[in-house]
Order: structure tokens, then sequence, then C-alpha cells
């Protein structure tokens, strides 16, 4: 895949082709296309993705005459919910939520954004019930109806597969991670063994890493891997 096809690609279809490769499928649309041009290792000029509003696909915001009130227009297109692509519901609610707070939306305000930003399945499901009157309500019939829909299994399949990109650093690496195994409430340990298992060296390079037994431990941990990484290529070199 080169830079000008991940460029064609809209929201919904960058999601589609994170997903597929395990990657975190959250955020703004120039924020998808950079994640995917660092996965595959390309190098983007600064004008086509870099340095690009991640706004880009939305509209011009609107202030009220106070000056202390957003519109919808405040949030990008790629928050919308369809119930059908790659974005989960509850990763949907986590990012609408986040944005609502940012722009200080109350409860009513969330409820009516929140339906607008609806498309699709989601908008016709949510136009058939009776008794949403609020942000938490509707959230609720969201939540009930397009629930997670990929199993145990398969969300562990993903985390097995799921590799460390040479462009992608730890970090990124272990958040994607977490991202993935979110659905099932993936225990620490078990996340701790896909993330080492997904580091592509040898047990005995990263022994290190095996001593971590939280998040915070495992940090750490890193931080010394990467020190002795540096070393043995200092001394190749």
């Amino acid at each position: 895949m080169d830079i000008q096809t991940i460029k064609s690609l809209n929201v919904a279809e960058l999601r589609e082709k994170l997903s597929e490769l395990g990657l975190n499928t959250t955020g703004l649309k120039a924020g998808l296309q950079e994640r995917l041009i660092n996965h595959f290792g390309l190098q983007a000029d600064v004008e086509s993705v870099s340095d690009r509003s991640e706004y880009e696909d939305a509209t011009v915001p609107e202030v009220s005459r106070s000056g202390s009130m957003f519109t919808l227009k405040d949030i990008s297109d790629s928050l919308s919910f369809s119930g059908s692509d790659s974005l989960s519901i509850r990763q949907w609610v986590d990012e609408f939520e986040e944005n609502a707070e940012v722009v200080g939306w109350n409860n009513i305000q969330k409820f009516i954004y929140g339906k607008q930003l609806l498309k699709g399945a989601a908008r016709l499901f949510v136009r058939g019930q009776v008794g949403l009157r609020d942000w938490d309500s509707l959230k609720g019939a969201l939540v009930a109806e397009f629930g997670e829909s990929l199993s145990s299994i398969e969300i562990h399949r993903l985390l097995r597969n799921r590799r460390k990109g040479d462009n992608e650093t730890f970090r990124e690496y272990l958040y994607t991670l977490m991202e993935i195994g979110k659905p099932i409430d993936l225990d620490v340990a078990s996340l701790l063994e896909y993330f080492i298992e997904g580091i592509p060296d040898s047990k005995s390079s990263k022994s290190n890493l095996y001593q971590a037994k939280t998040i915070a431990e495992m940090k750490d941990q890193i931080k010394i891997y990467e020190k002795q990484d540096q070393g043995i290529t200092m001394e190749i070199v």
C-alpha cells in the first residue's frame, strides 16, 4: 500500500484497514492516515499528512455570540457511528464523551448531537426506539444493540497475531494491545505476555521484560530493554 492509496481512503475505510492489521482504530482522519503510513514504513510529505489539520474533513467550527458554547461542527465527521464499520460502539461512546467534555456539552446537548452523529443502521435503530430522552438512555440503547460482536476467542487471536511494527514505539504498541483487549477486560498478565511475544527478538534478549508484573513495571523494563538494544547495535556498528 502506498501513500496515495492511504490518502484516498475515507475514515471508515481507514479504520477497516487498521482493524485488519490489528492497529488502533480510534482518532481523527489525519491520525488514522499517519498510523497506516508509519505501519508500512512510508515517507509522507509534510504537507500531505504531518501538518494537516485534524479537522480537515469537519466543517468550520461555530461559536455562539457569548463565545462560550460550541456546536456540533466542532466535532469531526470521523466521530459518526453507523453500527456497521470497524469502530465499536464502546470506542465511539468513549471518543464522543471525551470530545463532549472538552467542548463543554451538557447531558441534553450530548443527547441531541449524539443522535445527529448516527448514520445508517444506528440512525434507523434510534428512530424506532421510544423513551430516549437523554444521553444516558441513548447510550444505553446503542450499547445494548450494537455491543461488541467480536468473541473472546477472536480478540485473543488478534492479540496473538499482532506484532510490533518497525516504525512503532513500544508505548504505541502497548497501548494498541490495551485497546484491542478492552472489550473483554483482558487481564494484565495476558496483556504483558502478548506484548512481549509480539516483539521481534529472542527470548533471552527480552528476558528482563518477563520480570514486569504491572503496566508501570513494564514501562520501566522497556527503558532498560531499549538501552540494552541500543548498546548491542552500537557494538555491531
